[in-house]
């Protein structure tokens, strides 16, 4: 039957049809309301609280708590004829349920937040965007899921310990097949995922800076994904990346250029300022004694075709070295002029270099400025000298340069060179003058002796 109270009411155990108390109710054994139970102060119960339908409290706040020292709080419900306990309470605080839970599941404009012991959003689900973010309520962004931090670095790791080989993993995968568990194969040229890069530009931060991204190659199949991994930069002045290097699916590598997969390396440089360098192999050994190299060919399994060494000597199989010389390259084709004089005028001298600091000299050659004394200033070009950061340090003397030792800028000074391979061919055309001297004189010899 129904019970209706106007002031605190006690009892050891209490059951009725419906209630409706305007204070306090105390029972200090258990409580059982076949219909709803509606109390506008307190419920006190010393063993279990059963309604049917509804509990309500009138007051502005409603406590379940339990006063028993060590003891927890079960939300028991019933199914398939069974009482389950789906929620409990810990008496720690701890709330655990044990069957699973649903927030917002009417997909209600309703946002979802868990604190932590500093941050007041660890966790926040942005329910009318859409978007997981962790750390923060607000965001500068319009992706599904980002993690941000307001002071500091923010950082995302993946951590495995396990007594194997294998490690952690992220994984970026693609299907062109709407539904999840539906497969439809990627095709050619289709994007597998990408890594991007975006700075605050003073106005936004969806500015894109760089990007490392997975494409497919070819012509996928069964257990077949040929694919290449792209890597663009924007340019200065740029608000977009460009395409600057990619691995193909063979393992060629091209720099600047779409090359082929038939070249392993190819570098193509978009400079146009006349003072850059395509390549530059550069090491960090300061030595010139033979003893390292900047390059080597080699023929796999067979034997080494070519080798540039540190102090620039080039050695190679057969000692072979050519120049382009086709006929149908070349024009205005005439005998080369007397070299006799441009060669006795020369003056070749043993020395050493400064940089390799020799006691005595250990080369020989010739000096730039006494070929162009000899007026051969053909043989001589002029480089401008570069500068180079030259602090292997930072300032605070320990952490490593990462620019040290890279081009700066231009010096005032140059450096003169001698194209020894014209110098060469000088002296062939002077071997040439001396054979018909040489042949000239033998004749007039001949004919002296005869006479």
């Amino acid at each position: 039957m129904p019970y209706v109270g106007n002031k605190s009411t006690t009892f050891n155990t209490f059951s009725a049809t419906d209630v409706s108390i305007t204070d306090d109710l105390t029972v200090t054994d258990d409580a059982s309301v076949g219909g709803d139970l509606t109390v506008t102060g307190g419920i006190t119960t010393g063993g279990s609280l059963n309604a049917v339908t509804d509990i309500i409290g009138t007051s502005s706040d409603m406590t379940i708590k339990n006063t028993a020292n060590g003891e927890n709080i079960f939300l028991k419900t019933t199914t398939g004829g069974s009482l389950i306990t789906p929620v409990k309470i810990h008496s720690g605080g701890v709330f655990e349920a044990k069957l699973g839970a649903v927030f917002n599941e009417d997909s209600a404009d309703v946002d979802f937040r868990v604190e932590s012991a500093s941050k007041d959003a660890m966790i926040f689900v942005d329910a009318g965007n859409n978007r997981l973010q962790i750390g923060s309520t607000t965001t500068d962004d319009d992706q599904m899921f980002q993690l941000i931090q307001t002071s500091g670095s923010a950082g995302f790791g993946i951590h495995t310990n396990r007594a194997a080989a294998g490690g952690s993993a992220l994984i970026l995968s693609k299907s062109r097949n709407n539904a999840v568990g539906s497969f439809t194969i990627v095709q050619d040229n289709d994007s597998l995922g990408r890594i991007t890069f975006q700075g605050d530009d003073g106005t936004d931060i969806k500015t894109e800076a760089a990007e490392i991204s997975a494409e497919i190659d070819g012509t996928p199949g069964s257990n077949d994904m040929p694919t290449r991994l792209v890597f663009k930069v924007t340019a200065d002045g740029a608000n977009s990346t460009t395409e600057r290097m990619d691995i193909k699916p063979l393992g060629t590598v091209a720099m600047n250029n779409n090359a082929p997969d038939t070249n392993g390396l190819q570098v193509y440089s978009k400079d146009s300022s006349f003072t850059g360098q395509v390549l530059s192999l550069e090491a960090n050994r300061n030595t010139s004694n033979g003893t390292y190299k900047f390059l080597g060919c080699h023929r796999v399994g067979t034997a080494t075709v070519l080798n540039i060494f540190d102090d620039g000597d080039i050695t190679n199989t057969n000692n072979s070295y050519g120049s382009i010389s086709d006929e149908k390259l070349k024009e205005n084709i005439a005998d080369a002029s007397s070299q006799w004089d441009d060669i006795k005028a020369l003056k070749v001298r043993k020395f050493s270099f400064k940089t390799d600091k020799k006691s005595s000299a250990d080369k020989l050659g010739v000096i730039a400025q006494e070929v162009e004394a000899a007026g051969m200033n053909g043989l001589v070009t002029e480089i401008v000298d570069e500068v180079r950061d030259e602090n292997q340090f930072l300032e605070d003397g320990k952490t490593e340069n990462p620019k040290y030792w890279q081009v700066t800028g231009k010096a005032e000074t140059t450096t003169k060179q001698v194209k020894y391979s014209i110098l060469y061919m000088k002296a062939v055309k002077a071997l040439q003058e001396a054979m018909t001297r040489i042949e000239t004189l033998e004749t007039k010899v001949k004919a002296l002796e005869d006479a």
